[in-house]
């Protein structure tokens, strides 16, 4: 019941705001948490089309992975790391897309981006394993 009170009152300041992107990723973060993939992405893309913030496109991201969509996924994050370059679990989520989009070379560059911003311990033993298993696939 909560979240369908907060939803409500989110898409009321939406209406009166189209254009934040902050109200737009608690919008979709709020119907995420109702079961409705779809219409979160729906609304996250909606604004981040008209110049959203990288948050939106990460978010957009994410839930495309989520389900298995992983050529969404990997131009969504693109778009995240254009306008902010700087999250490392972004790079990693980006490496993971472009590798399973059969992209090897944007994948190996993603996972070094990750590796040099800095991930937690399992991530980065991860990326240091995907990376070499990348490297070696290049070997004659």
């Amino acid at each position: 019941r909560l979240h369908r009170v907060a939803l409500a009152w989110t898409r009321e300041a939406r209406r009166i705001d189209a254009d934040r992107s902050d109200l737009a990723l608690l919008e979709a973060k709020l119907t995420l948490v109702m079961d409705r993939p779809d219409l979160a992405l729906a609304g996250v893309q909606e604004t981040a089309r008209r110049g959203g913030s990288a948050e939106l496109w990460a978010f957009a991201g994410a839930v495309h992975a989520e389900n298995g969509d992983d050529e969404k996924a990997a131009d969504a994050y693109e778009r995240a790391l254009a306008i902010d370059p700087q999250p490392s679990g972004w790079w990693l989520a980006f490496a993971i897309a472009a590798e399973r989009t059969q992209r090897p070379t944007e994948a190996r560059d993603a996972y070094r981006r990750a590796l040099r911003r800095g991930l937690d311990e399992p991530q980065r033993r991860f990326a240091v394993a995907r990376l070499n298993t990348l490297l070696r696939r290049d070997l004659p």
